[in-house]
């Protein structure tokens, strides 16, 4: 009785220093870095737009958590909806101005103004992330013999692991392992540190596309030294490589081409993104459907998602619910204008009923955190990533 006392004391303490280090250097860095990637792209779009942009990056990386639980599936499912939703809202000044309708209007190419920041706010929450995994045993490697190999203590993940399977071997206490959190942190700093010269020379476009392509080489190279594996694809050998390794290094080859293209473009020399577009006139129906559409998405991180997704999905759903009201408020205002009068209601330009509908809007989009499933936090405390372990 006092020896079970005593591993759920020491369990207890365990998990609150570890309830601390990611909150340190995982939900921290997450909030901090997004927050000055979405303040940056504010001062070069319509803040509107930047709230519907970040908004949908928020809930979409939830979903890539929650569906391909990894950094690589927020990666995939934050980025492409951040430039969707960013290209479809807004239009260049010129086309805007122009009387004829074009087909190559339905998206503009306002998403070079969001790359650069974006991509350099990941990597630097990579690379503090992944010092916090080291820390705690999250992540960690396979079995090393090398000068700097950590040596984790008797308590954690890794002495479970390790006991599990190695058996006697391990009876001691865990095997040295390769810190390959460690080797991803300091990756994701020096691509950051070239990315910033490269963004003198070739652009924001081409620095931002080289940097993320380096990283998924990067990455692709040191996922068999991990032991912690979070992408089934890892297992799935296609000849000497996995399925993982072999669809990244295809997806950087990708990134260099999007910077040799991009590298000669105006807009992207020397990192100049000026401000050249305006948001859409949208109707008052598609706001309400697109806020509707996402905060459906949104729901669906919170039911089937993580703790973290969870937040990240209640941000999304908060900000989107904002944009949307701004948006109304912006329709109308120009109704109020081309026919010089005013309709009451809700859907007034008035500030009055602009908070009004906001008041009704937030607690609509809250709505999905009532909704109990495995995102709920009493469910199990984890880093937001289901790992496995090679066997």
């Amino acid at each position: 009785m006092q020896q079970s006392l005593k591993e759920i004391t020491n369990q207890n303490i365990i998990m609150e220093n570890f309830t601390m280090e990611w909150i340190l250097f995982g939900k921290l860095p997450v909030l901090i870095c997004l927050s000055i990637a979405a303040w940056s792209s504010t001062k070069r779009l319509s803040p509107v737009v930047c709230g519907w942009g970040f908004g949908a990056f928020f809930v979409s990386l939830s979903l890539g958590i929650a569906i391909l639980p990894s950094i690589l599936g927020a990666l995939a499912f934050g980025l492409l909806s951040i430039i969707l939703a960013v290209s479809y809202l807004t239009e260049s000044e010129s086309l805007a101005s122009s009387p004829t309708t074009h087909i190559s209007s339905l998206l503009s190419d306002s998403w070079r103004v969001v790359l650069w920041p974006l991509v350099i706010s990941l990597l630097a929450i990579i690379a503090i992330g992944k010092v916090g995994c080291w820390v705690t045993g999250c992540c960690f490697g396979e079995l090393s013999q090398l000068p700097w190999a950590t040596h984790y203590g008797h308590e954690g993940f890794v002495a479970e692991y390790h006991l599990d399977r190695y058996g006697s071997l391990a009876s001691q206490g865990p095997l040295p392992v390769h810190p390959v959190q460690l080797y991803e942190s300091l990756a994701a700093t020096l691509i950051i540190g070239c990315g910033f010269k490269l963004k003198s020379r070739l652009g924001e476009v081409s620095a931002a596309s080289l940097s993320i392509g380096a990283y998924l080489f990067i990455y692709a190279i040191l996922n068999p030294l991990r032991a912690s594996i979070n992408t089934s694809a890892s297992f799935v050998d296609w000849g000497p490589l996995s399925k993982l390794q072999w669809c990244l290094f295809v997806i950087s080859i990708a990134c260099v081409i999007v910077a040799r293209s991009n590298r000669n473009r105006s807009s992207n020399h020397r990192g100049e993104v000026r401000s050249r577009y305006i948001m859409k006139n949208v109707s008052v129906e598609f706001s309400l459907g697109l806020w509707i559409l996402l905060a459906l998405l949104g729901g669906l991180s919170l039911r089937y998602g993580t703790p973290f997704s969870a937040q990240l999905a209640s941000m999304g759903i908060c900000l989107i619910a904002v944009a949307a009201v701004k948006t109304i408020s912006m329709k109308t205002n120009i109704c109020d204008q081309k026919h010089k009068t005013r309709v009451g209601g809700f859907f007034t330009s008035s500030p009055t009923a602009s908070w009004a509908l906001l008041a009704v809007t937030l607690p609509l989009a809250l709505v999905p955190l009532t909704i109990s499933g495995s995102a709920s936090p009493d469910s199990s405390f984890n880093l937001g990533l289901n790992t496995d372990q090679r066997g």
